[in-house]
């Protein structure tokens, strides 16, 4: 059976009031027709224990929510800025085509939503692990258990919420010019170690014994794969090859998967509203069906053209699961690691592997170099925030990686209060 992390989505009251900069997160004010910070406080806040199942209380309901949003802005707004996405002709939310044309600008209010999305999850997320700590003399059952729970959960998106921050963001588009976190701006290279050590610890949490007594609801061997996973994707994206290659073999194996979830009760496939059925501000880039090259490909990236005359990709449906990552994803970085001489193994079936869950007459026939690899990254990754990653690494085409070496924003400028 498929084994998979699944993020569901539920109705969670409103905690807290947000409006437009930084400190809205980190030193929100409790409006009047809200929980105090008092009642916030309280195990059953962050998960309850009973009949021997572990569910989610209303704060980390609302940072998996937040999870998704971060996940498919960032899916989004890098795809218009590298050739994943276009916009389209007569657009009414202009965001992407000025990610793609170059000329988003800190003052023009285009990343603010992102920007308050991510830092949001950043705040929620660090703010579980104050939470956790402050109900530590709570008269609650299985305290314990719900207090572990809480540290794998603000430490895990934590990192991640770091890591997204790094990968979007920076005071020098053009460059690693550093984000403001807290009213302090830390390099990137800071935030990629702050990341590291919010996934190592979560590691070290995902093992408490207590809390592998619940099998059932948190799986302890697939969190720590998970995190694994992540740090490898950290690893990569910072060209830190041989890291990448010591985590990897802890990292996903044969049918894992990392998805945000959505169902009838939740929220609508964020990917599906921007490049979906009725894609109208932004559509698949219409050069991709050209470049793609067998059976397996196409069937990877299926577009069609909608009413509106726009391509869009044709498998995801409102709610469908949207992939932050993958067993796929972790064999075509195998490869690579392989090609690079930092892992042993045979990079031809490694990609195989991935290709033939698609199509099997549409495998490899001679061992990929790395513009082929990157070829396979471009299709079998698409959308996911891994082109930019490789536009970085200088592993585009020629001429694909000059128009992206030319690009003043190679990062989204952060609102213009914040600088």
């Amino acid at each position: 059976m498929k084994k998979n992390i699944y993020i569901t989505f539920s109705l969670l009251i409103t905690l807290l009031s947000f409006s437009a900069c930084d400190g809205w997160v980190d030193d929100a004010k409790t409006p009047n027709d809200s929980l105090t910070w008092e009642q916030i406080n309280t195990p059953g806040m962050i998960a309850s224990v009973g009949n021997n199942k572990l569910v989610d209380g209303p704060l980390i309901n609302y940072i998996k929510m937040l999870v998704g949003d971060a996940a498919s802005s960032y899916f989004l707004n890098t795809g218009a800025m590298t050739d994943e996405i276009a916009p389209s002709d007569k657009p009414n939310v202009l965001l992407y085509k000025s990610l793609r044309n170059d000329d988003i600008t800190s003052n023009g209010g285009q990343s603010d939503g992102f920007w308050n999305t991510l830092q949001n999850l950043r705040a929620r997320s660090e703010e579980l692990l104050v939470i956790q700590n402050n109900v530590a003399k709570s008269d609650y059952p299985n305290l314990e258990v719900v207090r572990s729970y809480a540290r794998f959960t603000g430490n895990f998106y934590s990192g991640y919420a770091y890591y997204l921050l790094a990968q979007s963001f920076s005071s020098r588009t053009n460059e690693e010019g550093g984000v403001s976190i807290k009213n302090k701006i830390m390099s990137h290279k800071e935030i990629y170690q702050k990341a590291l050590e919010y996934y190592t610890t979560a590691i070290a949490e995902a093992n408490n014994e207590e809390l592998k007594k619940y099998s059932e609801f948190f799986k302890s061997g697939l969190a720590v794969r998970t995190v694994e996973t992540m740090i490898v994707k950290l690893q990569i994206n910072q060209e830190n090859y041989a890291e990448a290659a010591k985590h990897i073999v802890n990292a996903f194996g044969e049918g894992d998967s990392f998805n945000v979830t959505y169902n009838q009760n939740g929220s609508i496939n964020s990917l599906y509203s921007v490049i979906g059925l009725n894609a109208l501000n932004a559509q698949v880039d219409t050069v991709i069906p050209g470049e793609l090259r067998n059976a397996a490909e196409k069937k990877a990236i299926q577009t069609k053209i909608n009413k509106g005359k726009n391509l869009y990709w044709a498998t995801l449906d409102k709610y469908s699961p949207m992939i932050i990552t993958d067993y796929s994803e972790m064999q075509l970085v195998k490869a690579e690691l392989v090609l690079r001489s930092e892992l042993s193994g045979n990079a031809l079936e490694l990609v195989n592997s991935v290709i033939k869950s698609y199509d099997a007459n549409s495998v490899e026939t001679s061992t990929p170099d790395l513009a082929v690899l990157t070829h396979l990254r471009r299709v079998y990754l698409y959308l996911r925030g891994e082109r930019i990653t490789d536009a970085r690494r200088n592993m585009l085409p020629l001429a694909k990686q000059s128009t992206w070496n030319s690009r003043k924003n190679k990062w989204m400028p952060f609102p213009e209060i914040e600088r």
